[in-house]
């Protein structure tokens, strides 16, 4: 109900004070974005070159012609870098494999807030997909229409243009380890063949929907058990693929970047994050400058540990008396009448102290960093 109902103005009630909080709202490649932040930087600032590059196409005038959404249990950051690379194309997507083959795709890269590749040329290959089932896209130029374009906007929005057609993947998390992605196929009118009936055409739209979703399932199969990998406590990170991996890592930055609240936008090409984004000035350092507003705490040393070994000179048979001695008090002393164990510094009580514990070879004082003193 109305506040106004019970509230006049001018009897000190102004209504502009108790008003609905102020967004930033934008449309951008068909799509309507909302910013809660009222001082933040306005979007086609932070995607850079992206803007230019798509103002040639009609997004806004795109039509949907299918939704399809997800509630999956994986982190939709998962999702983003499953989009943005392409060594898994061959093996999980056979079918996009024909049309969009991995050895044709290139980086695409350009100055803000984005991931972008490409496929050029994309191959018919008698599947639903092939540019000379519809029209190509209005506006679009001869490489346009022979091209797969792929941006993933920083940072949850997936969007694949098509030379006739675009769909988008819209990522957004739900829970810890949980998220709801969201497929929308789209499509401008003028694609359309003027020779299609509505049944024709209509099957056509069917077949591109399912050769979209079949691609969207087959990628959330392979998601589903990175997400079960990740989760063992023996896995320690891999390696990059420079050549289809260098999009993973330009997002992994931003994610990066975002959660110390770094605004950036990045440059064309990052192949070295230090050298280009963190700090160029100080590229060759082992310890690049502090950013300002910035804080990076000092890493501790790891300890430097030993074990104490007993050796039966009659049987050579060796017993682990302590274990994880720290190097920085690093030598015990044990007492043969009460078995009591006691910490002693480094340097000649070293070897008082294996000669009163009984053992039958002492170490040197030089002893390695996670040696055993025997």
């Amino acid at each position: 109900m109305s506040a106004l109902l019970f509230f006049k103005e001018g009897d000190g009630f102004r209504k502009k004070d108790y008003s609905l909080l102020k967004v930033q709202c934008e449309a951008f490649a068909g799509m309507i974005f909302i910013n809660p932040d009222p001082n933040a930087e306005p979007l086609r600032e932070k995607l850079g070159c992206l803007d230019g590059r798509l103002e040639n196409f009609p997004l806004g005038e795109m039509q949907l012609l299918g939704a399809q959404s997800y509630d999956l249990d994986c982190d939709w950051k998962l999702l983003a870098e499953n989009f943005m690379e392409w060594y898994h194309v061959a093996p999980v997507h056979p079918e996009l494999a024909k049309f969009s083959t991995p050895d044709k795709h290139f980086m695409h890269e350009g100055s803000g807030q984005f991931v972008g590749f490409k496929t050029h040329p994309v191959t018919n290959c008698g599947g639903p997909a092939d540019t000379d089932l519809f029209h190509p896209t209005p506006n679009t130029n001869s490489y346009d229409q022979e091209t797969a374009f792929f941006y993933h906007l920083f940072p949850n929005v997936s969007v694949t243009i098509y030379p006739h057609s675009v769909y988008t993947l819209v990522m957004l998390p739900t829970g810890p380890g949980t998220c709801r992605e969201t497929l929308y196929l789209l499509q401008h009118p003028n694609s359309r063949l003027e020779s299609d009936s509505d049944e024709v055409f209509q099957q056509k739209v069917d077949n591109l929907m399912k050769f979209v979703t079949k691609v969207n399932d087959e990628d959330i199969d392979i998601v589903n058990k990175v997400s079960k990998g990740l989760k063992n406590r023996t896995y320690r990170g891999g390696r990059f693929s420079p050549d289809m991996e260098m999009t993973c890592y330009r997002f992994q930055n931003m994610i990066a970047d975002s959660m110390v609240d770094r605004n950036l936008v990045f440059p064309p090409s990052v192949t070295d994050y230090y050298e280009h984004v963190y700090n160029p000035s100080k590229a060759q350092s082992v310890i690049p400058e502090e950013p300002a507003g910035m804080f990076i705490p000092e890493m501790e040393p790891e300890p430097m540990t030993y074990t104490l070994v007993e050796v039966d000179e009659n049987s050579g048979v060796a017993k682990v008396v302590m274990e994880d001695i720290s190097a920085s008090h690093t030598i015990v002393q044990i007492d043969p009448e009460s078995d009591s164990i006691k910490v002693v510094e480094l340097g000649e009580a070293l070897s008082n102290a294996c000669e009163n514990a009984g053992v039958v070879e002492c170490a040197s004082e030089n002893v390695e960093a996670g040696g055993t003193i025997v």
